[in-house]
């Protein structure tokens, strides 16, 4: 009898750990949550051979830059089409008066994105093609608003750029200003004296003269 129990219970610890072993081997592993890819537009300025990643980091209101005057019907837009670039991202190039060099990369449909640059008449836009946008001659800065345009029938996908022209306050001391704006570009682009943004490296600039 005592020998039978001690069998009973040797078969239930075997067959208990076979079963544990099978569950252990069969469990579906678990998985981690796919880490979320945030998307969001892109901004690199280039001048006199130094680039620096400036989204977010640039000035996106004309009167910061001493243009509060809006120049009435100067309001428009255009729309760079990339019928060779089929998916996102895509990327717009310009150059502003300052002849600084923007790259405007859109990497989602939901992308938008606002800056304000020193301008003349007209603005020209290299993608997958050159596209231009002529302003007032009295233009002096230009708030450009880029964002995306989903293909359809008759055209592609693209980046349409609104874009608003500002006469500078004070058109006298407009050329100081400039310089100001390339002395800015320059030490912000090097990441010199630690400049966070675009403001505070214009900033520094006009506080020296």
């Amino acid at each position: 009898m005592f020998i039978e129990k001690i069998i009973t219970i040797e078969i239930i610890r075997v067959f208990t750990t076979f079963f544990l072993i099978q569950s252990v081997r069969f469990k579906k592993p678990s998985t981690l949550p796919s880490p979320k890819i945030i998307h969001m537009p892109k901004h690199i300025v280039e001048y006199k051979g130094q680039s620096r990643d400036t989204t977010y980091q640039w000035i996106t209101e004309p009167s910061k830059m001493g243009a509060t005057s809006y120049i009435e019907g100067t309001r428009t837009s255009d729309t760079c089409r990339f019928a060779k670039t089929k998916n996102l991202p895509i990327q717009v190039t310009f150059t502003d008066a300052c002849n600084a060099v923007h790259r405007v990369q859109i990497t989602s449909p939901q992308d938008e994105y606002t800056i304000s640059v020193m301008c003349n008449h007209e603005l020209n836009w290299f993608g997958d093609e050159k596209d231009r946008t002529g302003l007032d001659a009295q233009s002096g800065v230009a708030k450009l608003t880029f964002s995306y345009v989903p293909s359809s029938m008759w055209h592609s996908h693209g980046i349409k750029i609104n874009v608003t022209a500002y006469r500078p306050d004070n058109m006298n001391i407009y050329k100081s200003d400039t310089e100001s704006w390339q002395s800015g570009i320059e030490m912000f682009v090097k990441s010199t004296e630690g400049v966070k943004n675009m403001a505070e490296a214009y900033a520094s600039v006009k506080g020296k003269k």
